[in-house]
């Protein structure tokens, strides 16, 4: 469902951006819950040239220059490997709101809640406008300064991961956040403020 929300909106994105820019090239890594022959259509349907990989995920990911993610624990390896993102979602609007309530955390992307800061943008519901999302990439790509300080940003999350008992109270959370467990959301507002110590 979080696929079909945001795809439409990405696709345009990519038109433009190809517009723009002949020398652009798009992949796209498909993760398994994807079905495959959906995904393709779509592509084929908008005439899109994206080129989609189904293995190496982590190469594709690498090669990028920036990646446009949906919220979720791709952005957490993308920072991992110091790649500079723009952080997307779009879903149903009172499920968010809820998510938003029972949570209770200033972001939604994961490098900006281990960061304490928005040092990715954050693309969510209504900000998820292509005018938007072309704003932000024209941006990183063109706008070196800002692209080294998210890299440098990014390089800081990673240090930061590299204390045991952090890393610990991040996976507890990513996993309590997942698993969609009202009960368990609220006990995540705890595991929030042992990432704040």
């Amino acid at each position: 469902a979080e696929v079909r929300a945001i795809l439409p909106t990405l696709l345009k994105v990519v038109i433009k951006l190809a517009a723009q820019n002949s020398e652009y090239q798009f992949v796209l890594p498909r993760a398994n819950s994807i079905d495959a022959k959906w995904l393709n259509e779509q592509l084929a349907q908008q005439n899109v040239p994206i080129t989609v990989t189904d293995t190496d995920r982590y190469l594709s990911m690498q090669a990028c220059d920036i990646a446009i993610a949906a919220s979720g624990t791709v952005t957490l390896e993308l920072a991992l490997l110091e790649k500079p993102m723009i952080i997307v979602y779009k879903g149903n609007s009172l499920v968010f709101w809820l998510a938003k309530k029972l949570v209770n955390l200033d972001h939604a992307g994961l490098p900006n809640i281990i960061a304490k800061a928005e040092i990715v943008p954050e693309l969510l519901q209504a900000d998820f406008r292509v005018d938007i999302v072309l704003k932000e990439v024209t941006q990183l790509l063109h706008d070196k300064r800002r692209y080294e300080r998210q890299k440098s940003d990014l390089a800081s999350i990673h240090q930061q991961l590299q204390s045991s008992s952090k890393a610990a109270a991040l996976s507890e959370l990513v996993i309590k956040i997942l698993s969609g467990s009202k009960e368990q959301l609220l006990t995540t507002r705890l595991k929030r403020d042992e990432l704040r110590s």
